[in-house]
């Protein structure tokens, strides 16, 4: 077989779609939910993946002597922000079993290692209700939270049980910015006040506009746009919602896009982001962004279905039927 560095080992490279790779290629694919009943793939390029494993490495201090825990399913983004980094690090990845919930994980002592956890907030709030129930690992120095609006109650446990040594983040992003967009430092004060979703992290930019894309002043409401390294290419085969949902960024250079989250927030004195809510219909449970009109969607297809209306209530999803 020819060797690696002859005439044979070139014309593979050649031909090796693996080598053609650049910067703008796609990375990988993360559905989201959509209004229509039919899922969104957001395409994820390598140069957004690599800004963002870069900032995190940098921010959160991985490193090789760090060991991290695959928590999330390769369906949600999350995990990206767990092995990339740990990765390219060479930190030590450790992997949870299959249906193993956190706390079973460190009971069985495979977690005695692990120095950074990264858990859905909705999750950590569960844990939060009695953390003295929970194996913590003796060397964690690391939380990073996400998918959800914190709670000051949880934030004042987690402090009143760890005092200041073990660091906590409170992460935001849409999967279209590719895994997070702003990270804030929750603190003793956070356990008071409602937390903020913080600044951005390295090469975003972050815009507060009204309806007609206008700058609205800080402590007034308005949808938060996201530009920078991190915006996605859009959705995959879908060219109208993508155009709907990036937009062209006037403060960024030529062909640069925002990425419209919906979501409402307003700058706060202290120069953070404090998320406010939807703009539209979208609803999140559990920290997993829900399309009530997917679900209904889905139910109307069934047979004998002549209706359907669907609500949240208490974290869970309600649907109504006319059958």
């Amino acid at each position: 077989a020819p060797g690696p560095g002859d005439d044979g080992g070139t014309a593979a490279a050649a031909c090796d779609p693996a080598w053609q790779a650049g910067p703008g290629d796609p990375a990988y694919v993360i559905h989201t939910s959509g209004s229509t009943g039919t899922p969104k793939g957001v395409v994820v390029p390598h140069r957004a993946l690599a800004a963002r494993i870069a900032w995190m490495r940098a921010d959160y201090g991985i490193t090789a002597a760090d060991e991290v825990l695959q928590f999330a399913s390769l369906s949600f983004d999350t995990h990206a922000e767990e092995v990339f980094p740990a990765l390219t690090a060479g930190a030590t990845l450790t992997v949870a079993g299959p249906g193993a919930t956190l706390p079973d994980h460190l009971a069985a002592g495979r977690g005695d290692g692990l120095t950074v956890l990264d858990l859905p907030t909705p999750y950590w709030h569960q844990l939060a209700d009695d953390l003295d129930a929970v194996d913590w690992p003796p060397g964690l120095r690391l939380l990073i939270l996400g998918a959800d609006q914190v709670q000051p109650a949880a934030v004042a446990a987690w402090r009143a049980r760890f005092g200041d040594t073990v660091r906590l983040v409170n992460s935001y992003g849409p999967t279209e910015t590719t895994i997070i967009a702003t990270t804030a430092e929750l603190g003793r004060s956070d356990a008071v006040h409602r937390p903020p979703i913080g600044g951005p992290v390295g090469s975003t930019t972050l815009t507060v506009c009204d309806a007609a894309g206008r700058l609205m002043p800080y402590g007034a409401a308005g949808e938060l746009l996201v530009g920078g390294a991190g915006v996605t290419l859009g959705y995959g085969g879908r060219p109208g919602a993508t155009a709907r949902a990036f937009v062209p960024d006037p403060y960024g250079p030529p062909g640069a896009r925002r990425y419209r989250t919906g979501d409402l927030v307003r700058w706060r004195a202290d120069g953070q982001l404090e998320f406010l809510g939807r703009i539209d219909d979208q609803v999140k449970v559990r920290g997993f962004r829900v399309e009530p009109g997917e679900v209904e969607a889905a139910l109307l297809a069934l047979e004998g279905v002549g209706g359907a209306a669907v609500i949240v209530r208490e974290q869970a999803l309600v649907a109504y039927v006319v059958a």
